[in-house]
């Protein structure tokens, strides 16, 4: 996200953190959510306490409609489900874990073996005008206490950022956070400029022509991480809306109110 936006290695539960900022606050412990009767597919379900069950590949949102399959992310392709280690190692070499400091590392890693997790899954898409990518990705987790802290994380970190700005809300979900990088005033005005940048001078590394979003929710034992990447200005509604419509397919009872 135009280098604004760096994710800890910890997807929601281990904490949001912009490196080099020293905020390393432990977690709050947010009180259980009500439950529900469950409404299960017959591919996959929720129980009404929470739990999903059923391929993790099918929780996710189908290519079909306003989006298609996307570019492939990093060695796992564009559609990838992932056992436990697999998950795990995602999760270990989320963005911007090189940046890690050794004691960053350790409380990283120490909250990473709190969650428990138990799986991943994730796919690409493309919007069908072209303009956006998504990157979708569910880790599923058997410490939910730990998934429940990361949105709230999450939201505090963009409050207290220089960089980053409260993106749109997500219909249906309120508890789900988004958040975008605060606009430039160095963003090409004017084909010229373009133009340098085409040529490879200066300009060949300015990436301001970029927007994106970036949104942590918690559905249950799922937690979510949904990236938008586009040329600015982002499409917020359009955003939200794929955004939505992923949280709608896995809703856990009692959290989407």
């Amino acid at each position: 996200m135009t280098g604004a936006l760096v994710a800890a290695a910890a997807l929601g539960g281990g904490g949001y953190a912009l490196f080099g900022s020293g905020d390393d606050k432990p977690l709050a412990k947010p009180a259980p959510t009500a439950t529900a009767s469950p409404k299960p597919t017959k591919a996959y379900g929720v129980t009404s306490g929470g739990t999903h069950y059923g391929d993790l590949g099918q929780m996710l949102l189908p290519a079909d409609g306003a989006v298609e399959p996307g570019p492939d992310f990093e060695n796992y392709g564009n559609d990838a489900v992932l056992d436990a280690a697999q998950a795990k190692k995602l999760v270990e070499d989320g963005d911007g874990a090189s940046r890690l400091t050794a004691a960053e590392r350790k409380q990283v890693d120490a909250q990473i073996d709190a969650m428990h997790i138990k799986g991943a899954a994730l796919r690409t898409y493309g919007s069908d005008d072209g303009e956006l990518e998504y990157v979708i990705t569910l880790v599923q987790v058997g410490n939910k206490l730990a998934a429940q802290a990361g949105p709230e994380t999450f939201r505090k970190l963009a409050e207290g950022s220089d960089v980053l700005r409260k993106g749109p809300a997500v219909a249906g979900h309120p508890h789900a956070v988004c958040v975008m990088p605060k606009p430039t005033d160095s963003a090409p005005s004017s084909g010229e400029d373009e133009d340098e940048e085409d040529d490879g001078g200066d300009g060949g590394d300015d990436m301001s022509w970029l927007d994106g979003m970036y949104c942590s929710a918690t559905e249950g034992d799922l937690m979510v991480q949904i990236r938008v990447d586009g040329p600015a200005p982002l499409s917020e509604d359009a955003a939200a809306t794929v955004v939505a419509k992923q949280l709608d397919r896995i809703q856990a009872p009692g959290e989407g109110v």
